[in-house]
């Protein structure tokens, strides 16, 4: 597996991160780079989502923060997001 990046910045990085997810399906590959692209905005955000039961999971989270940080567009979080169901559907099989 390659080496997750501790920054993510770049399309390579958001790859890397999400392949350590769908080779290990451990979501905590994400809580790093989730706390650090987190501002006191986002957090509250999270705070009110959780408190109201729409949390999002920590890959959205993720996906959302690179997309919302023009690290990716929304033809690559619908391209892991197709990946995801396609690993889902794998493990299922």
């Amino acid at each position: 597996m390659a080496t997750i990046p501790a920054i993510v910045k770049t399309v390579a990085h958001v790859e890397a991160v999400m392949n350590a997810f769908l080779s290990t399906g451990n979501a905590d590959v994400f809580t790093r780079h989730i706390e650090a692209m987190s501002d006191e905005d986002t957090r509250s955000s999270r705070a009110i989502m959780r408190g109201s039961e729409n949390e999002l999971t920590p890959m959205d989270e993720f996906l959302s923060m690179a997309l919302q940080r023009d690290i990716i567009t929304i033809d690559d979080v619908v391209h892991y997001a197709h990946r995801y169901s396609d690993s889902l559907k794998t493990a299922a099989a």
